[in-house]
């Protein structure tokens, strides 16, 4: 499956850690759980940035990364009673990716697991431009 995500080109080496994720947390991840936060369609990924960002957000300066993640690796979330409970529960068992649904519109983000043992399963691309129609949202 290829994933998607909008990484800020000033951290693009960071775009595949989860750095980011480790340091602020995020809805699947508590500070200090490193996760990557992928979707499923690039247009969800835009989205899901714009969502979180709606009045800091200058596109022009993000880019948009692509990434294969074998089909195979891409779990269902465990059940539990808390997103963070969840995701630890699959972080937990060391597998590479799982489904969960967006809170932004209806489809699925794909978080990755950088410290699984299957990570050098993923293929990653450059990134490119986002269209500058969406620019100039800051």
């Amino acid at each position: 499956m290829r994933v998607w995500r909008v990484h800020d080109q000033a951290f693009a080496a960071d775009a595949w850690t989860g750095e980011g994720a480790r340091l602020h947390g995020g809805r699947w991840n508590p500070p200090g759980v490193t996760v990557v936060y992928a979707s499923e369609h690039a247009a969800l990924a835009i989205l899901e940035v714009l969502a979180g960002n709606l009045r800091d957000v200058d596109l022009k300066h993000f880019r948009l990364h692509g990434a294969d993640v074998p089909d195979g690796l891409i779990h269902d979330l465990p059940a539990g009673t808390s997103e963070h409970a969840r995701a630890a529960a699959w972080l937990a068992a060391g597998t590479l990716a799982c489904r969960v649904p967006s809170a932004v519109a209806p489809g699925t983000n794909i978080l990755l697991n950088p410290l699984s043992a299957d990570w050098h399963r993923v293929t990653m691309y450059p990134p490119v431009a986002i269209d500058p129609r969406l620019y100039g949202r800051g």
